[in-house]
């Protein structure tokens, strides 16, 4: 069994699930701002704690992030700590306008020394047009165009060359049909299909024109994702994600099945609270009875007052 110690190799499966967690989660960004604006949450901590095989929680745990927030519910200040070792990674600060549209970014390191800073403008529609800032010392622009509403370009730039650059288009119905990403070494294109409600049904991801991986999705009566399988190039299934949701509405576990391997490889659960934020998430190994990791998420209100 894995402990906190053990963290470092442990951090590419770790993360793996964060990312499929920050997909899996139904309600917007948006809809957790008002939440937090709502209930007057001040800031929130999350932390990671390891299990062993008979489900007892070893002692301390492991600080993930820091996030505080303004009255309109919006991060201002956002912390990334080192997982498995002490202290912070790397720390942001952001400014909005009244749409609540990050207009600046500031990122420190450890030390308190400023890596990268940038601002950003938006259109009357609150859709980013133009970011820039320095990274590292390096002058960037980030570049994003529309059509009737439409992202149809975006771009990065950093000390005059072009880094890489997006060009998206669409069918009358306004749904994205191909996505198309080159850099100075690669061309990727990922073509989108739709099913009768016009859900993304299948993605097809090239490489060079080389067929690389296949996505088919799958949905509930309410339009929700309940499958996920992924076919190689050699259009062999290689896994399948599996959702199911509480009464609410949110995701309660995510099952990830490993054909190659045989065998269930990853399932997570999540648990909310009252306000329908998201306060677990359970991580388990392939059969296990009790979780290898368990996510938990702290939010600080205001004192109430005598």
């Amino acid at each position: 069994m894995l402990t906190l110690a053990s963290f470092p190799i442990f951090m590419k499966q770790f993360l793996f699930g964060i990312l499929f967690f920050s997909a899996a989660i139904t309600f917007t960004q948006t809809d957790e701002r008002e939440i937090i604006k709502e209930t007057k949450i001040i800031s929130s901590v999350s932390t990671l704690y390891s299990y062993t095989v008979e489900g007892d929680r070893h002692e301390g745990g492991a600080k993930l992030d820091y996030k505080k927030y303004d009255s309109e519910g919006n991060v201002i200040h956002l912390i990334k700590y080192n997982v498995g070792k002490q202290g912070i990674n790397y720390q942001w600060f952001y400014k909005y306008d009244k749409n609540h549209n990050i207009i600046e970014g500031t990122k420190k390191d450890a030390n308190d020394v400023i890596i990268e800073k940038y601002n950003a403008k938006y259109n009357n529609e609150n859709k980013k047009t133009e970011q820039i800032g320095v990274v590292n010392s390096n002058p960037y622009s980030l570049t994003f165009t529309y059509q009737n509403g439409l992202l149809t370009s975006k771009y990065r730039i950093v000390n005059s060359d072009t880094v890489f650059h997006y060009k998206y288009h669409y069918n009358e119905q306004n749904l994205l049909m191909t996505e198309d990403y080159t850099t100075s070494d690669l061309a990727i294109k990922t073509v989108y299909s739709y099913n009768e409600k016009q859900l993304c049904s299948k993605q097809q991801t090239f490489l060079d024109d080389e067929i690389k991986k296949v996505i088919e999705f799958k949905y509930d009566d309410k339009n929700r994702k309940t499958e996920e399988r992924t076919y190689n190039q050699e259009e062999k299934l290689v896994s399948t994600y599996t959702y199911q949701y509480n009464t609410s509405g949110y995701i309660s576990s995510l099952v990830n099945y490993d054909h190659q391997l045989g065998y269930e490889k990853n399932k997570w659960k999540y648990e909310y609270d009252g306000n329908g934020l998201n306060t677990k998430i359970y991580t388990y190994d392939s059969g296990d009875k009790y979780p290898v990791y368990v996510k938990e998420f702290l939010f600080k209100f205001p004192k109430k007052k005598n």
